[in-house]
């Protein structure tokens, strides 16, 4: 199926197709067709490439994107009851393929179109083709809108997809994908389908928005390949991921003031297990509360915490062999993708270095499971202080002494004539 300079169209649904191919094709919902509408230009001496380019050229002319600036950064949270006209939207995909083995858009402008599933551009695949392949070239996708997953394209189960020298703007999902959502389950080990991005100029996402995750690109189990330089990102915004989201990779250590950040301080490699020779936190009093929270936040694969994270939980361990090691208040429910622990108290024997690990539970699926370690250093008890039998330090004077040993111990480590 080869369709080519037809600006007229405004649905296309195509399965079982071995071969489409889209050339200088406008999907414009608010397009006029009339007798000087762009179409396909006269062949004259000019190639096939020139006249597409030509009529791509012919049709911004004919209808400019108005230049904006919007900044989404605050567009969900400022307006929570967004209305949106159910009479603009169409209740299914309005270009959608299934099981179509190659498909070839070139020169495609796909505009001003809105719906209620998934995408504008569905394409979607069974995974029973190993030579399925969809090229995406030189193509604009400008103001569309979708219910669900992706404002513009969204692929499930797509083997080989390539997006080379397109534009994607001000795209709107009120899921994830403000763009472009690549999905593809991790059926087995052995990777089933790739989204490459290559290209000789960047394809640029610009104004593009998900109320959830990935401003531009959200991509479940397998990543894409992105080419150095390909990617070039203004001004797009999600709640998590403002240009690209994944999944949960792993924990990490932050800090306070990291926490109000989209991303992590420490780089992915640093993300694992926090070394035993430099302890998280010193000088902790055994028996006592740490006066500080500690933060470990879920990273994805760019190091970005995972912020649409809300209902997980995690707990602190002890995995040190000291038979005083323990520790209360060590369960913490995750907030933007934050594990926050407060008033954790931490009992050991004074002087030495517990380990503990934070274990993600069973509702958190992470590409990394290991868990991560750490370990914080318990002093001796001071001048001042008595150590009980469960490893407490206490100050003298201030508790009861609860047995004749401690009562023996407190007179002889401080000369008391009793």
């Amino acid at each position: 199926v080869y369709f080519a300079g037809a600006p007229s169209i405004t649905k296309l649904h195509a399965e079982n197709i071995s071969d489409i191919s889209l050339r200088g094709v406008a999907f414009d919902r608010e397009l006029t067709v009339s007798d000087d509408s762009p179409g396909s230009p006269s062949p004259g001496d000019q190639t096939e490439t020139q006249i597409f380019e030509a009529f791509v050229t012919q049709y911004f002319v004919d209808h400019p994107i108005p230049d904006t600036t919007v900044g989404w950064d605050n567009y969900f949270a400022e307006n929570p009851t967004i209305s949106v006209d159910q009479n603009t939207l169409t209740e299914q995909t309005p270009i959608r393929m299934i099981d179509c083995r190659t498909v070839t858009i070139e020169y495609g402008i796909f505009r001003n179109q809105k719906s209620t599933k998934s995408g504008v551009m569905g394409l979607v695949w069974a995974a029973i083709h190993s030579d399925v392949q969809l090229v995406i070239n030189k193509s604009h996708f400008i103001d569309n809108l979708s219910m669900t997953e992706s404002g513009a394209v969204n692929l499930t189960n797509a083997f080989t997809t390539s997006i080379k020298d397109s534009v994607f703007t001000r795209n709107i999902t009120f899921t994830k994908g403000g763009a472009i959502n690549f999905l593809c389950p991790q059926l087995s080990d052995v990777q089933t389908c790739t989204l490459t991005f290559a290209t000789n100029n960047p394809i640029t996402f610009h104004n593009n928005l998900a109320k959830d995750a990935g401003g531009c690109l959200s991509w479940s189990h397998i990543y894409p390949t992105i080419a150095p330089n390909s990617l070039q990102f203004t001004s797009n915004a999600a709640t998590y991921g403002p240009e690209i989201a994944g999944i949960p990779h792993t924990l990490t250590h932050v800090t306070s003031k990291d926490t109000t950040k989209t991303t992590a301080t420490l780089t992915f490699s640093q993300s694992r297990l926090l070394t035993t020779t430099k302890p998280l936190l010193t000088k902790l009093q055994s028996g006592s509360k740490i006066n500080k929270d500690l933060f470990f936040a879920i990273v994805d694969r760019y190091n970005q915490v995972v912020r649409n994270q809300q209902t997980a939980t995690a707990a602190l361990a002890i995995t040190s062999e000291d038979p005083l090691a323990k520790v209360n208040s060590a369960i913490a429910t995750v907030q933007n993708g934050i594990f926050n622990f407060k008033d954790v108290e931490i009992t050991a024997n004074p002087g030495t270095i517990p380990q503990f690990v934070v274990n993600p539970g069973a509702t958190l699926h992470l590409v990394d499971s290991a868990v991560i370690g750490f370990t914080l250093k318990v002093r001796q008890c001071e001048t001042g202080e008595i150590k009980r039998d469960t490893g407490e330090c206490y100050l003298c004077g201030s508790n009861v002494l609860d047995s004749a040993s401690e009562v023996e111990k407190y007179s002889r480590d401080y000369s008391l004539d009793l």
